[in-house]
C-alpha cells in the first residue's frame, strides 16, 4: 500500500524517554523547534493526533507550518479545511498523502499516534532529537505504554548529528 512512500516518526525526547511532562509542557529550545520545523517542511506532510493539534493551536506552531499539509488522526473526523485533513485510521492518512503525490510523511506525535502508526507496521524510520534533560517519571512517553509489545526487536541507528545545546538527532531504521 505504501510503495515508494517513506514514513518517519520525528520526536524530541528527554534522556529518560519522555516527550513532555505530565502537563504536556515541553522544555525544548528554539533551535530544537527550528530543526523540527525544517525537517517537517522538507517533507511537506505531517501527521499529528488531535491532542497534539490542540496544543499546536494554543501556540504559533500552525503558523510556522502553513505550507505543510497536516493530517490529524482522531476518533471524531471533521471536514477538511485549509491545510488540515482529519482521519480515523493511519492507513487512510497514508492513502491520502499517496494520492496527493507525497513521497515522505512525518509523524509528529503524540504517543498514541506514534503507537498506532507503529502497530500498523507503517513506520520506516524513527528520528529522535534527544535533549540532555530528565523529565519527571509522570511525563508522556514516546509511545503509549500499551504499545510496548508492538515495538520491533531491534532499532538500528544509521547515523546521528549534533544539534544545539547538547541535543543529538539520531536516525533509526527498524530491523
Amino acid at each position: 500500500m505504501k510503495s515508494g512512500l517513506k514514513i518517519s516518526i520525528l520526536m524530541a525526547i528527554s534522556v529518560n524517554g519522555m516527550v513532555a511532562d505530565q502537563y504536556d509542557q515541553v522544555p525544548w529550545t528554539k533551535p530544537i523547534w527550528s530543526e523540527y520545523y525544517k525537517y517537517v517542511q522538507s517533507s511537506g506532510a505531517l501527521v499529528v493526533g488531535r491532542r497534539t493539534l490542540d496544543l499546536m493551536t494554543t501556540t504559533d506552531e500552525l503558523d510556522k507550518l502553513r505550507k505543510v499539509k497536516i493530517a490529524v488522526l482522531t476518533r471524531t473526523v471533521q471536514a477538511s479545511h485549509d491545510n488540515l485533513a482529519y482521519f480515523s485510521l493511519p492507513t487512510q492518512i497514508v492513502e491520502y498523502f499517496q494520492n496527493q503525490g507525497f513521497s515522505h510523511i512525518v509523524v509528529g506525535g503524540g504517543p498514541k499516534t506514534n503507537s498506532l502508526f507503529l502497530k500498523a507496521g507503517l513506520v520506516d524510520e524513527l528520528v529522535l532529537d534527544t535533549f540532555p534533560i530528565i523529565l519527571t517519571s509522570t511525563g508522556k512517553l514516546l509511545f503509549n505504554s500499551t504499545c510496548d509489545t508492538e515495538l520491533p526487536k531491534f532499532l538500528e541507528p544509521t547515523h546521528s548529528k549534533d544539534l544545539e545545546n547538547g541535543c543529538v538527532r539520531t536516525y533509526y531504521i527498524f530491523r
